[in-house]
């Protein structure tokens, strides 16, 4: 029989064949629709677009300046910042020894702020100090093309060493930055004052987007194993940010971004600066211009 013949004598088959096969696709539609906008879990995504090394802690700034000052006074040639604070206290001038001496600038703080500034080439040999550690504020724009709530109950910042990826250091999540107050610079505001609050997690509408400002500090072990020995020290990173759900799930993970920790800007953290990389903006300058 001839294809053309066999075509006329079937036909009412082909078009029934034809029809189940449109209604199988127009249903297969359907599903991916309904899955979709009803039943499709959260799909969150966020990215990185600042990194800010923050401030050391007052706490973590008292500790080493105390310790500074006592290895400054028991030094061959005490710098003249540590004189004059000798000077003014006659029971640090009367310690004979590093336990004593601690004990009576420990003293003298708690009375009166003890005005010690000491010199770089100090502060660098204290870098990796356990009181010595930094801390990050990274803004994130979290967002839900899912149909369903994303609820993210911890953010975690993963930094791995560049020329060591097995080395990482975890900061998680355990405040939000009181972003105004950062930005304020009419006076100096103490650790409190720059935090907002505890971060309690966030709910991520479907299709929607919620921004928040978490800071990041060091975790060391975690589920009884060591994560880090120290703290962060100079060198080139990268940083990568991850969101989990109650249940233990990961719902995003970050792109993960270059990042250079320079001594001397640890060193200015120890003075008191904030300071800000901007990840993609310069990127975004280059490109802006040259159109």
């Amino acid at each position: 029989m001839r294809p053309i013949e066999w075509l006329k004598t079937n036909q009412p088959a082909l078009a029934l064949i034809l029809s189940l096969a449109s209604f199988v696709v127009a249903l297969g539609s359907l599903a991916v629709v309904v899955f979709r906008e009803f039943i499709q879990g959260p799909r969150l995504d966020a990215k990185i677009t600042q990194v800010n090394l923050m401030r050391l802690g007052d706490g973590g700034k008292t500790e080493l300046l105390v310790e500074m000052l006592a290895d400054d006074l028991l030094s061959p040639l005490p710098t003249p910042s540590a004189r004059t604070v000798s000077t003014a206290h006659p029971s640090i001038t009367a310690a004979r020894d590093r336990e004593h001496l601690l004990i009576a600038i420990r003293d003298a703080a708690r009375t009166a702020r003890v005005a010690y500034d000491p010199p770089v080439d100090l502060i660098k040999r204290y870098i990796g100090h356990r009181s010595f550690f930094p801390s990050f504020y990274v803004p994130l724009i979290v967002t839900n093309t899912g149909a369903r709530v994303g609820h993210v109950a911890s953010l975690v910042l993963v930094v791995t060493d560049t020329t060591t990826p097995t080395s990482r250091w975890a900061f998680p999540a355990f405040v939000e930055v009181n972003v105004p107050v950062l930005l304020d610079r009419t006076r100096p505001h103490n650790d409190i004052e720059r935090t907002k609050g505890i971060f309690s997690g966030l709910a991520v509408p479907p299709r929607g987007s919620v921004s928040t400002d978490p800071l990041f500090l060091p975790q060391h072990d975690a589920s009884n194993t060591i994560i880090s020995r120290q703290n962060l020290p100079p060198g080139s990173y990268t940083f990568a940010v991850f969101g989990y759900s109650p249940d233990n799930v990961l719902l995003f993970r970050t792109q993960a971004i270059k990042y250079e920790l320079k001594a001397d800007r640890l060193v200015e953290m120890f003075k008191g600066s904030d300071s800000v990389d901007f990840v993609l903006l310069e990127k975004h300058i280059a490109d802006a211009v040259s159109r």
